[in-house]
């Protein structure tokens, strides 16, 4: 019983519900991102931050994206630097139908952590799945992505049939292809 409360406590820490990569939806891919979180949760521990986070990663949970939202909001007030909240909270809003703010969000996370190539990543993601029209954007940014970090190759290429508008684009194939730099 106790290693399940650990595995619990685990998927609250990483921001997901469990489940393949994939087949993961954006939300789901986006929470494999926040493993770094940890490390920032640290510093802001004396702020409440960290409570905070937890309770929003419970709200998650149990499926209420009205608290998760209100408790994301209260975290991006107290960390406002902090990329990966800002993500999660983009997470939310798009899980919610708020397409507009969530990419607002998502891109604030780039705008602070320009070189945090998993903030470029579920940008990325998310125009490539959520915005009609925005997957050349989408391509030029999982480029840079995988020039700051090469792995996101591998993250692109475990997302591909999730990513299926862009299965048709030359750029992409070229991009997630074995033994390929971005160019």
């Amino acid at each position: 019983h106790g290693d399940d409360h650990g595995r619990l406590s685990e998927r609250r820490s990483l921001g997901v519900n469990g489940g393949s990569v994939a087949g993961a939806s954006f939300e789901h891919v986006l929470g494999l991102g926040l493993v770094i979180l940890l490390c920032t949760l640290l510093w802001h521990r004396r702020k409440g931050f960290s409570r905070q986070w937890e309770a929003a990663c419970a709200a998650l949970e149990e499926g209420d994206l009205d608290e998760a939202e209100h408790l994301l909001r209260q975290c991006v007030k107290a960390a406002p630097q902090v990329a990966a909240v800002r993500q999660m909270l983009g997470a939310v809003l798009s899980r919610k139908g708020k397409l507009d703010e969530a990419e607002e969000f998502l891109q604030s996370a780039v705008a602070f952590e320009p070189r945090n190539a998993q903030a470029l990543l579920h940008l990325g993601l998310f125009l490539a799945m959520q915005r009609e029209g925005r997957q050349e954007e989408a391509v030029d940014i999982f480029m840079r992505a995988i020039e700051l970090d090469p792995q996101t190759r591998d993250v692109l290429r475990s997302q591909r049939t999730t990513l299926a508008p862009l299965l048709y684009d030359e750029r992409f194939e070229r991009l997630i292809a074995p033994n390929t730099s971005p160019s």
